[in-house]
């Protein structure tokens, strides 16, 4: 090969290479990514279900929010199934005109005594520009820690103001986690999910985090976050974090409603029998667009209700089935990128066709690897670059 060839060569790996690392083609993984998702999973996940403020409750009960009467009528009847952990994803807001449905809502919810509430994060900050916690949000940030000096390398998202609800019903909760949600500015797709953010010095769960950890009855010394970029429940669950926001990829198990759920009004009118909730990680929300704003678009569909995103990531984790990415696969991927060029380039110099048909070959098995992967072993395996090797080849 001639110094014209090889210097071409060069050439086109350094501004591929430019390319890829500027995120000019993300937008292609993306394509790719989405695409395992067209095929529905079957991974039921019985220890997880919804009681579901859909259509069908707020035609027979009234537009939500409901009254705090309705509101412990549907929470008694939930905790008369014992389930052994209930998430509701709701912000009790202030009720001063309506103090008998208080009395009774904090009744029953100080009676269940394994309730999961939220908060919810206002405005995100630099480190040191926070408000002080408020007294019902600081007692459930992070209280164990392995490496804790090796968090600081690490990329969180930093709250400056935190909003509680109800300060009366904010002493109910067994456990307490944010419920804010992000999605991509470019595609406003939900992918996955952020299960730590700091706040000063301190670090706060995730809603499916506190849900979790909840349901298996952890102790707060069983709630660990490592250094090392992992959440660590109950001694030997540990859920993994990427380096940057300390997020989770969301295994999706088809469109909303592949969790299983029940009408929050089936439940109130007795047609369904609390019992189908016994032992269960139940989470309490709104299911229906047209009564909220907590719906994403996903790489199943649009009109996602937040809800069912947090139980879908508490049966990743639960079942250990959260999308896996990175690691040897990575180096693999990169093997087989230079494979393919300057590899197929040096091996088969002169015969274009060969070159042509082996590199749509491989590339094609990386596609097809890549779906089976995501089907059977939960990683995300990046065809996209295989591609890009085949095209400058």
């Amino acid at each position: 090969m001639n110094q014209r060839a090889i210097l071409a060569y060069t050439v086109c790996i350094v501004v591929v290479a430019a390319l890829v690392v500027a995120g000019k083609f993300a937008g292609l993984g993306d394509v790719f990514y989405n695409l395992n998702f067209l095929v529905p999973s079957r991974m039921a996940c019985d220890s997880v279900v919804i009681v579901g403020i859909d259509a069908a409750s707020i035609n027979e009960v009234g537009a939500w929010p409901w009254s705090r009467g309705t509101q412990a009528r549907l929470f008694e009847r939930i905790s008369e199934g014992k389930p052994s952990a209930v998430a509701a994803d709701i912000l009790f807001p202030r009720r001063p005109d309506d103090i008998p449905g208080n009395d009774s809502l904090l009744s029953v919810l100080m009676r269940m005594n394994n309730v999961v509430l939220p908060f919810r994060i206002d405005a995100f900050g630099e480190v040191g520009a926070q408000t002080p916690a408020a007294p019902f949000i600081h007692p459930h940030r992070f209280l164990m820690f392995t490496k804790r000096n090796e968090l600081a390398g690490r990329d969180f998202f930093s709250a400056e103001t935190m909003t509680d609800q109800d300060t009366t019903l904010s002493r109910t909760a067994h456990r307490r986690g944010f419920i804010n949600i992000s999605t991509l500015k470019a595609s406003q797709t939900l992918r996955e999910i952020i299960h730590v953010v700091r706040h000063g010095q301190e670090y706060y769960p995730s809603f499916s985090i506190a849900a979790v950890a909840t349901f298996l009855g952890c102790t707060p010394d069983k709630v660990v976050l490592d250094g090392s970029g992992c959440i660590i429940l109950d001694d030997s669950l540990r859920v993994p974090l990427s380096s940057y926001a300390a997020s989770m990829r969301i295994n999706f198990r088809g469109p909303p409603g592949s969790i299983a759920t029940v009408s929050a009004a089936s439940l109130l009118s007795g047609a369904v029998s609390p019992d189908l909730l016994r032992g269960k990680l139940v989470f309490v929300g709104i299911t229906d667009a047209a009564a909220s704003s907590d719906f994403f678009i996903t790489p199943v569909g649009s009109d996602f209700p937040g809800i069912e995103v947090w139980a879908t990531s508490s049966a990743d984790i639960l079942q250990k089935k959260w999308i896996r990415h990175g690691g040897v696969g990575s180096l693999l991927n990169i093997v087989i990128i230079f494979l393919i060029f300057p590899g197929l380039a040096l091996l088969f110099r002169g015969r274009r066709a060969v070159l042509i048909i082996s590199g749509v070959g491989i590339v094609a098995l990386s596609v097809c690897a890549s779906a089976a992967l995501f089907h059977f072993a939960w990683y995300f395996w990046d065809p996209r670059y295989h591609l890009f090797a085949f095209i400058g080849a």
